[in-house]
């Protein structure tokens, strides 16, 4: 036979790994003779009983044969080979442990020391060898080398140290090489199988196409006994162009100590290298798995290796890949994809508890597309904790459509305790399309404990989906393991934080800054939606994030929450505000619930200045006017909503200081709007939907919205241009608008004062007469020659002081003044509710500078001469006879509710599609949602009933009409079942 052999050096982060390519050009077989069993009786390179003769007398004739041996003498017995010995061609055994006085280290020692070319201690050309027992040292190739044929099995040897005393003798290209070789065993699940692989150029090498070859149970680049470093001075493992093959295994005994390497532990390199396996292996630790014993550079490298697998969700083959100088695991280049770590411990102990820290990041993904980390079977999560840089980094151009799921990050392996990251438990530098969790019930990460915030995205990664975790909290929700810095912060774009299907809103509570900051130019476009911001998972016990639960400063056009109930996120129990905004341009806030708890039914505070603080915030929108669009800012210890030094907010629809349904209070403790030193905002509106309830607030001398000026330090800001229109607001213990100073702004003659809404004078109502029907005569004086919009407001009491709040717009007029800056009104209101007993009136000038309220007069009670239940006034509205009671029995409108039951229910009798009825029913992941149309100054109650007719149990009480469709939830579990429902309405 005659072989050619070339070697190449590539060099991997200043390391060079050896790799051997190997052309074959001829082998004849010269004779065939019957196996045999030869006995190597001398030390001798060379001659009768000397090994070389005995392979060269297998060689000679077909096997299978057997070396054995019985060298005279004690101790270790040293065959110091002068030239290499012939390579193997036929089937054999060669059975170290055959020496007379063997006991588990190896007796027989060859040694390449004077061999001056690159040969190999033994090179195996043969397929079903077995090599047992010996020491190989000092050889200029490798100590054994499989070339070609397989299924040999290399047991039970010391390759590259001396057995006798452990100094190192190097084997300089690798102790153990698989060239083009199938179906090799490498070691054994006995402790007399297991080699030590240690101080060779590099520990075992994988290449040439080889494949199905199995790595167990061996020790690499330690001493004997696991405890010490006796360093390959390469990688432990290369794989290079060589595919299906399984470094440890699942059963007893198969998993490999990878320890105390020159660079990485495990290499798996090349597009050619896929479908290997790295199972139950001790990769940077001791033999204990208690202590570290570091590998120079990473744990475990794949370098444009596709579809390999690192650890496979169970117990058994679980990873401690754990101690390393540099990564736990790295993922490299663009061609590296369909890799999955599943199911290891990185940066922890064997049992999990303790941090055993690889000095860089768990895991690096460095512009590698397509790779999972964890999954969404129970065990294919990793525990990735206690690393030196951070727990997962993900960067470089192309790591696109990365998937990280089911992992605890920063916490121990029950999830209990912090064993953080020293950095960010996720570091998102570049690519797209990261998916962190998901909507599978297993698909959500902790990320927890870690020293910096727990995740980060910077200006490079878009459009990334983080869904379903728990960031700052134990494992079952209940418990803060506070991320020191914020629970995730993003300077990005295109991002979804949470999600409206199922299981797709995240926990982000008990962290030590905001549970959610988004800052700079660059984080716009993006969607918060179905999260849980500040409370445990109940959503019903404050959990605190220690600042803000959402801050965002210097950005644009972002997205927090959505219409429907599964985008609303629940942002109550933070330290500070429920949102904090600086400088934030064009977003969309809307459907969520800010300082209360799931339900909305009682407070569960966001602390300090208010439920959302918006701070030179332009153009913002708060709530709006489609159904599902306001939000639910109640609860707080500061301000409901308070906008300082900005101007052009629209503040549309919410619910400011009451309960879910709008009739009961859930005070925000100081005013419930502040407007401070800005201008042109709009608080509510006269069109369908856009009107806010604004009510309760608890403490004495807080008004349902207050303007005023503002000293920046420098100079007074006044607040101007604000228009506030259509609005419920009531029941607040200040005044409902309170303009600049505290108490009531009396008119001046003229309306010449300036300040905040330039002190707008309001209307003074001289005249109300009927109920459903109310003709109202007043005055305005202000400004000459100037149109102003009155807006007429129905109060059930009056104020304290005399002056309205107003809790149901009735409608409005205009009104032009004359030159002296006078104008009288009179307008008939055509509402089909009660209006109560008191009206007042709002004056808003062409600039949108709106007035307090005027004072409030009272009402007349309506005449019902027919007796029918239906006022007089009411009958007028739509032609029915006041003095024929018949009509009220009547359906005009054929909709099936007579004009009796239409005047109750707020209806209009003439027309067949309003009508009350339960609507909109949509199922959810648990209960279901309905709709029911409402109309102003009407409140409801829903009810349900597992039998049709009977035990009616309230299900939401006190809705407050809005003049639109009002949905409710039965989220109950028993909502799976059968279920009657009804509605009931009265007079607010």
């Amino acid at each position: 036979m005659v072989s050619q052999m070339v070697f190449i050096r590539k060099w991997f982060e200043g390391v060079p790994y050896l790799v051997a390519a190997s052309v074959f050009l001829l082998q004849t077989v010269l004779f065939k003779a019957t196996a045999a069993q030869f006995v190597v009786s001398s030390v001798a390179d060379g001659g009768a009983g000397s090994l070389r003769a005995a392979i060269t007398g297998a060689n000679g004739q077909s096997g299978p044969h057997s070396i054995s041996f019985s060298i005279p003498g004690s101790g270790v017995r040293q065959i110091l080979l002068q030239t290499g010995l012939p390579a193997i061609t036929q089937p054999v055994t060669i059975d170290g442990t055959t020496q007379p006085g063997f006991n588990a280290f190896p007796l027989i020692q060859l040694d390449g020391t004077f061999v001056t070319d690159y040969s190999s201690g033994l090179k195996i050309l043969s397929g079903n060898c077995v090599v047992r027992g010996l020491n190989f040292v000092g050889f200029g190739g490798e100590g054994i080398r499989l070339d070609g044929a397989g299924n040999n099995r290399v047991e039970g040897n010391h390759i590259g140290f001396r057995s006798s005393d452990g100094t190192l003798a190097t084997n300089w290209l690798a102790g153990i090489a698989m060239i083009g070789s199938a179906n090799n065993v490498i070691g054994g699940t006995t402790p007399g199988s297991r080699n030590i692989i240690s101080g060779n150029a590099v520990g075992v090498y994988i290449g040439g196409g080889s494949y199905s070859n199995a790595v167990l149970n061996n020790y690499i680049g330690t001493t004997p006994n696991g405890t010490s470093i006796l360093a390959n001075n390469g990688v432990g493992i290369l794989i290079e162009s060589a595919y299906g093959n399984q470094i440890g295994g699942t059963n007893l005994n198969e998993g490999n100590l990878i320890s105390g390497n020159a660079a990485a532990g495990i290499l798996l390199s090349s597009r050619l290298c896929t479908n290997n396996v790295i199972l139950g292996n001790l990769i940077g630790v001791d033999a204990t798995g208690t202590a570290g014993l570091a590998n120079s550079l990473d744990g475990v490298v794949l370098n444009d290796a596709a579809f390999n697998q690192i650890g496979n969700g169970t117990t058994q083959g679980r990873n401690i890949i754990s101690g390393n100088v540099a990564a736990g695991v790295a993922f490299l280049s663009t061609n590296c994809t369909g890799n999955r770590i599943s199911g290891n411990y990185i940066g922890v102990s064997a049992s999990g508890l303790v941090k055993i820290s690889n000095g860089d990041s768990g895991v690096v993904i460095s512009s590698a597309p397509g790779n999972i980390v964890g999954g969404t079977t129970s065990g294919y999560g990793n525990v990735i904790s206690g690393n030196s840089n951070g727990g997962i980094i993900v960067g470089g151009d192309g790591a696109d459509n990365n998937i990280i799921q089911g992992n605890i990050i920063g916490a121990n392996a029950t999830g209990t305790a912090a064993i953080g990251n020293f950095g960010f438990g996720m570091n998102l530098v570049a690519g797209t399309n990261t998916l962190i969790g998901g909507s599978e019930p297993l698909a959500g990460n902790l990320i927890s404990g870690n020293t910096r915030a727990g995740i980060q995205a910077i200006v490079g990664a878009n459009r990334i989906l983080i869904k379903g975790n728990k960031v700052g909290t134990d494992i079952s929700g209940k418990q803060a393991i506070p991320n020191a810095s914020f629970g995730i912060a993003f300077s990005t774009a295109g991002n979804q934080i949470g999600g409206t299907n199922s299981n797709e809103g995240n926990l982000i509570s008990g962290n030590n800054d905001y549970g959610i900051y988004f800052t700079g130019a660059s984080a716009t476009n993006n969607l918060l939606a179905g999260n849980t911001i500040g409370t445990d998972v109940s959503g019903t016990v404050a959990l605190a994030n220690r600042l803000a639960g959402i801050g965002m400063s210097d950005c644009q056009g972002n997205t927090i929450g959505g219409t429907s109930i599964e985008a609303r996120n629940l942002i109550s129990g933070n330290g500070e505000q429920g949102m904090s905004l600086v400088n934030i341009r064009m977003s969309l806030i809307q459907g969520n619930y800010i300082g209360v708890d799931r339900t909305g039914t009682f407070a569960i505070p966001n602390h300090n200045d208010a439920g959302i603080g918006l701070y030179k915030c332009v153009s913002n929108v708060i709530g709006g006017s489609v159904i599902g669009a306001g939000n639910l800012i109640a609860g707080n210890t500061g301000s409901g909503i308070y906008c300082q030094d900005g101007g052009t907010n629209k503040i549309l629809g919410n619910w400011i200081g009451v309960q879910a349904g709008g009739l009961l209070g859930i005070p925000n403790s100081l005013h419930n709007v502040v407007i401070e030193g800005s201008s042109g905002n709009l608080v509510g509106g006269v069109a369908d939907g856009e009107g806010n309830v604004i009510a309760f607030t608890s403490g004495a001398g807080y008004d349902g919205v207050r303007v005023r000026s503002w000293f920046d330090g420098t100079k007074t800001i006044n607040s101007t241009g604000n228009a506030i229109r259509g609005n419920s607001i009531f029941g607040n213990n200040g005044l409902g608008i309170d303009l600049e100073v505290d108490g009531v702004t009396l008119n001046d003659t003229g309306d010449a004062d300036t300040g905040s809404n330039l002190q707008q004078n309001f209307p003074v109502l001289t005249t109300i007469s009927g109920r459903y029907i109310s003709v109202v005569k007043g005055t305005l004086n202000s400004k000459p020659n100037t149109t102003y919009l009155i807006d007429f407001y129905g109060n059930k009491a009056t104020d304290t002081t005399g002056y309205g709040e107003g809790q149901l717009w009735l409608g409005f007029t205009s009104a032009r003044t004359d030159s002296g800056g006078n104008v009288s009104f009179t307008v008939t209101l055509t509402n089909t509710v009660s209006v109560g007993q008191y009206i007042t009136a709002t004056a808003t000038d062409p600039a949108n500078n709106t007035s307090e309220f005027g004072l409030n007069i009272s009402a007349a009670i309506s005449i019902d001469n027919d007796h029918d239940l239906i006022p007089d006034d009411y009958e007028s509205i739509y032609g029915f006879s006041a003095t024929d009671a018949s009509d009220a029995q009547k359906d005009f409108d054929g909709d099936g509710a007579n004009n009796l039951a239409e005047f109750l229910a707020g209806t209009n009798p003439k027309d067949a599609s309003d009508t009350l009825k339960l609507e909109q029913f949509k199922k959810l992941a648990k209960g279901m949602t309905m709709g029911f149309p409402t109309a102003l100054g009407k409140k409801y109650r829903v009810e349900y009933s597992s039998t049709f007719g009977t035990n009616w149990t309230v299900l939401m009480d006190n809705i407050r009409g809005t003049g639109n469709i009002t949905q409710v939830t039965d989220s109950s579990e028993s909502a799976e079942g059968l279920r009657f429902y009804r509605v009931i309405v009265s007079d607010q």
